[in-house]
């Protein structure tokens, strides 16, 4: 397994934490609890509103995938009495993982997402429209960021409200790993990104733009900002995750990221 797909791996491992552990209020609330088995980090939701926070990782990555590791990670779930589902990195992961979850009878659930990386360590280059701005906002200054970036996905609503103070949570908590990007337009508040930075890598989260702001290259601009964030604190790999058929995947591979495939989900 080369170093640059467990840098991936284990960052998403980290942003996982922050999403689901920043708010501990919530996460009592919602039964958001993560273990390790046999290397593998193991995620699980008891009552979330919608699917989250219940994803495997790792599986095969740090350690040969064997029958006895993935047993260890069924009988977790098993025990909390929730479906496992066990994540697959596109073609970052070795065939021989998809191989062993069906042999073991998993059927592979429908891909939402795929993965999207970008190597390397050249910062990138963004031409801003005239009027338009980006700016690393302050710690101090998250709870409009994340009123923001919600703004910019809609809904309302427990689910709503989660990632609102998730958010600000983890902007508060862990400014070191995570950092958020705030987009202008005419001096109007207009998108907003954040990206987290662990483990040699750096994964981008929660990029939208205000309906009113669309199609003025903002999105393009926040992923060349955090990419250069990222940069600057020792990334050598950046990745996201987009429906390969949206607005996000179209700029993501317009600003370098290549497609490696779907984030695949192996369940019973």
């Amino acid at each position: 397994m080369t170093a640059f797909t467990r840098a991936v791996n284990d960052n998403f491992v980290a942003a996982q934490r922050l999403w689901t552990q920043s708010d501990l209020a919530l996460a009592r609330r919602y039964g958001l609890v993560n273990a390790v088995r046999r290397g593998v980090v193991c995620f699980s939701a008891a009552s979330f509103p919608e699917p989250f926070g219940d994803l495997a990782i790792g599986f095969g990555i740090h350690a040969t995938p064997t029958r006895a590791a993935l047993a260890a990670v069924l009988a977790y779930y098993a025990g909390l009495r929730q479906a496992p589902r066990i994540a697959v990195l596109g073609r970052l992961a070795p065939q021989a993982v998809t191989r062993l979850l069906r042999a073991a009878g998993l059927r592979e659930a429908e891909a939402q997402h795929h993965v999207f990386v970008r190597r390397g360590r050249m910062a990138m280059r963004s031409e801003l429209e005239p009027g338009v701005t980006i700016e690393r906002v302050a710690t101090g200054d998250v709870a409009p960021l994340a009123f923001l970036a919600q703004s910019g996905f809609g809904g309302r609503g427990p689910v709503a409200e989660y990632f609102t103070r998730t958010r600000i949570a983890m902007l508060r908590a862990h400014p070191r790993s995570a950092v958020a990007v705030r987009a202008a337009r005419s001096g109007e508040p207009a998108g907003s990104g954040i990206v987290i930075v662990s483990s040699g890598a750096a994964s981008l989260w929660s990029g939208s733009v205000l309906p009113a702001h669309r199609g003025h290259g903002i999105q393009r601009a926040l992923i060349a900002e955090r990419v250069r964030l990222a940069i600057a604190r020792g990334a050598r790999v950046c990745f996201s995750l987009a429906d390969p058929g949206g607005r996000s995947a179209r700029n993501l591979v317009a600003m370098g990221f290549a497609d490696v495939g779907p984030l695949r989900v192996f369940t019973t």
